[in-house]
């Protein structure tokens, strides 16, 4: 899903600092994306967990619904096909809001007893015991007033211009609350049918193929079907005095899909206007993780009231239309519906993957302008606070498990270092692996499933990587210096601090760019060891380097030292460079105190330390016993560190 709610506001002020004259894309951000996601389940209390055991397989619903988007009110018959995998099976449970009124069950045509549990539940009592892999169907008839969307998510109901929209929005746990389903993540529903029933002034928007809609009398009757495995999150309706169009996005000469929009009559030229934009979308997509998943049925948006988006299967619920936004929804119909995540823990591999796919489309369209704005976004909201995992540590928590920050940002650029870790070619071979992979494909996936792909694809272990990454929290602060030799090569040493405890230090390839005579080059240097060097051979001055430039790692940088650029007010040396025979005299400015003088090679070897009187203003050091070579005097007053580069020839 997507939540969005702070996030908007920092995104709006880096835009504008960054690309004040650039209007292009709108750049909503996260927080457009986020909001309807926690809005479905704002409170982390009063969560209650699915009282469903796992006992038994779903093949199909079929919902039958009627809705009047003016009445706060649903009433339904849910019937479900479904074979018992347990021996000695007697019961089943269905997750079901105590709110609704269940008026009777029943199983094989006949009426069965069932009893309604305080702890949203539903018991359904055969009788006779089932047979195993037998497919049996049982039928719920249930109505009433569903518990509060401003509390509890599910159903929802609100206007525009006066006219009255309804909508549904499940994720994480309110799919309970309007019709009886098994919601835990462990049982994908083979297909589904949703069939609506409104006043003849309103139509229904849904998953799948839209079999039929007719008119009787004062009703109209909507009949969607889905031939898809679907987790109960992502089935949904919308109902509105909607205008429908439709149109094609050619694929390839024989491939084409079909778009529905549902859109408010007065807003559907600005749907059409920005709907059309995912031609920009979709040959990225396409190509980089196969083509849409579900295309013999179709994509499209319904509008709803509510600030964001959602991701149901072909058909995402729409609060805004803008590119980030369509972009991302679109996404999940490959993160998050093809695959789903088998755990909230884990909801990283739906929302991380989906805003990445996101900054995606920017790189692919706008590799020199959104692109580098996207990326610089996501790295200060991740920088923004010390700590934080991607993957969610309390999943009762609603804020937890859809922060912005982490599961959305961090989870993209998570995967965006991977990439620069891997290289494009092992990156999108592993998730096009991933998502294909006969055993994952339209089912449940987990952190481990997507390592083991991506290991495979690279012959990387990774599990440093994701321990870091995905389990730990935090990011690195580097310390870097770095100077140019006589021969030109360039010479780094990087010292890192992780910006919380869980993690001692992060391995990973960190960018520099170095500027000479107009040009650049950047070196991407392996970091894997706290005050590593690196020496590298370079052709030309440089004039400057510059810390990951593009944004391509989560880090900030503490200090960038060039070490022949200290100040030279503090103390100066001459000459150099030193001949043999010849002494290096320091000089500064007399003051009181002393300091401590220290003389090491680019390695760290130290040959010297001793203690300077500073009311002095000069001494003279013998260098005759040093090799030829650079050499580092380090003179340090109190917590006050100067460092000159001298060579010996």
């Amino acid at each position: 899903m997507k939540k969005y709610i702070f996030y908007i506001l920092f995104l709006f002020l880096t835009f504008q600092t960054n690309a004040q004259q650039l209007t292009m894309y709108d750049l909503e951000g996260l927080e457009e994306i986020i909001c309807s996601e926690v809005k479905s389940s704002l409170l982390s209390t009063g969560y209650q967990p699915s009282i469903v055991p796992h006992t038994y397989d779903v093949i199909n619903h079929v919902l039958s619904l009627e809705v009047d988007p003016s009445q706060f009110y649903i009433k339904g018959a849910v019937q479900t096909g479904f074979i018992p995998f347990t021996s000695g099976l007697n019961e089943i449970y269905f997750d079901l809001s105590f709110n609704l009124t269940v008026d009777s069950v029943l199983f094989q045509n006949q009426s069965v007893s069932f009893t309604q549990l305080a702890n949203d539940g539903l018991k359904i009592e055969f009788p006779y015991t089932l047979n195993i892999s037998q497919y049996y169907e049982v039928s719920v008839f249930y109505q009433g007033v569903p518990p509060m969307p401003s509390v509890l998510g599910g159903f929802d109901t609100s206007s525009h211009q006066g006219i009255p929209v309804a909508w549904t929005l499940s994720q994480p746990y309110a799919a309970k609350y309007w019709w009886p389903c098994k919601q835990s993540l462990n049982d994908k529903i083979d297909s589904v049918e949703v069939i609506v029933k409104t006043p003849v002034a309103y139509r229904a928007g849904s998953n799948g193929v839209l079999v039929d809609e007719t008119v009787s009398g004062t009703f109209r009757i909507s009949h969607w079907k889905h031939r898809y495995p679907i987790p109960a999150y992502l089935v949904a309706f919308a109902v509105s005095n909607y205008d429908v169009q439709t149109y094609y996005i050619n694929f390839s000469p024989t491939d084409s899909l079909l778009i529905m929009e549902y859109a408010y009559p007065e807003d559907m030229s600005f749907v059409l206007t920005e709907s059309v934009k995912m031609n920009q979308m979709f040959p990225l997509f396409n190509d980089k993780f196969g083509i849409y998943p579900f295309m013999d049925e179709k994509y499209g948006h319904m509008q709803c009231e509510f600030g964001g988006g959602m991701e149901h299967t072909t058909m995402s619920s729409m609060g805004v239309y803008g590119y980030e936004i369509i972009a991302h929804e679109l996404a999940h119909q490959w993160f998050g519906n093809t695959v789903t995540c088998k755990t909230w823990d884990d909801i990283w591999l739906n929302e991380g993957f989906a805003t990445y796919l996101t900054g995606m489309v920017y790189e692919y369209n706008t590799p020199d302008l959104w692109w580098l704005v996207w990326k610089k976004n996501q790295v200060n909201n991740i920088t923004s606070q010390p700590g934080g995992s991607v993957w969610v540590d309390d999943t009762t928590n609603i804020w937890r498990i859809f922060d912005g920050r982490l599961t959305y940002a961090k989870g993209a650029m998570v995967l965006h270092m991977l990439r620069m870790t891997l290289g494009d070619d092992d990156f999108f071979q592993g998730i096009y692996n991933y998502i294909h992979d006969p055993l994952l494909r339209f089912n449940y996936v987990s952190t481990a499933d997507f390592k083991q792909h991506m290991e495979a694809a690279s012959g990387m272990n990774l599990t440093y990587y994701f321990n870091d990454w995905i389990y730990g929290q935090g990011f690195p602060y580097y310390d870097i210096q770095w100077t140019q030799n006589p021969d030109l090569s360039l010479y780094f040493k990087l010292n890192q601090t992780p910006s919380h405890p869980s993690v001692s230090f992060f391995e990973l390839p960190v960018p520099m760019q170095c500027w000479y005579a107009g040009n650049d080059t950047i070196f991407w240097l392996w970091n894997t060891q706290n005050g590593e060097e690196f020496t590298i051979s370079f052709n030309h001055p440089v004039d400057s380097v510059v810390f990951n430039p593009f944004n391509d790692i989560v880090a900030k940088l503490s200090s960038l030292n060039n070490l022949d650029n200290q100040p030279e007010t503090i103390f100066q040396l001459s000459p150099n460079p030193v001949g043999g025979g010849e002494t290096i005299r320091l000089s500064w400015m007399p003051v009181c105190g002393v300091a401590q003088l220290a003389c090491s090679d680019m390695h760290g070897k130290s040959y010297f330390n001793k203690e300077l009187d500073l009311s002095v203003g000069q001494t003279a050091i013998l260098v005759d016993e040093l090799n030829a070579g650079v050499y580092l005097l380090r003179l340090q007053t109190g917590d006050k560190v100067v460092v000159r580069k001298f060579i010996k020839h």
